[in-house]
């Protein structure tokens, strides 16, 4: 049987693992796309105004890295805590509601997993994070090196 409270535990959770995660995706691709077509808009207007102008050195200008290694791998170690934080608050909050006996047991698991899966996206980018900065030390070093020259 079928409890109110482990009906919307499904639909919020079908909504935040399914729908919203599909949203974010286009709302990126969407945004990825009109910054490719206002560049090149950018670029055809500015070779019809003055066509003498090096094209190759224009395109690599608009396509130069915009975040360094550190930057990118500061980025993975800051998702990898949020979503460890948020997954462990809920589990927490799980493991409190399951201790009082506020709940359905079946609306309890599903909430754990609810509370593991963001944990473990979380160490996933954490692990990212730690693999990347041994394999990439050289690299960053250099970066560094290149940035303060």
């Amino acid at each position: 049987m079928y409890y109110i409270g482990s009906v919307s535990l499904l639909f919020f959770g079908i909504l935040f693992c399914v729908i919203l995660p599909i949203i974010i995706v286009y709302i990126i691709q969407r945004r990825k796309t009109k910054e490719i077509e206002k560049r090149s808009e950018f670029i055809l207007a500015v070779l019809e105004k003055r066509p003498e102008i090096n094209v190759e050195r224009l395109v690599r200008h608009f396509n130069a890295p915009k975040n360094s290694f550190k930057e990118k791998l500061i980025n993975k170690l800051t998702i990898g805590l949020v979503f460890m934080f948020l997954g462990l608050g809920i589990l927490v909050s799980d493991a409190i509601i399951a201790y009082l006996g506020g709940w359905n047991p079946d609306a309890i698991f599903w909430l754990a997993f609810t509370g593991a899966v963001p944990f473990t996206i979380g160490l996933a980018f954490l692990l990212s994070f730690f693999i990347a900065n041994r394999m990439l030390a050289e690299e960053i070093e250099a970066e560094k090196d290149f940035m303060t020259k």
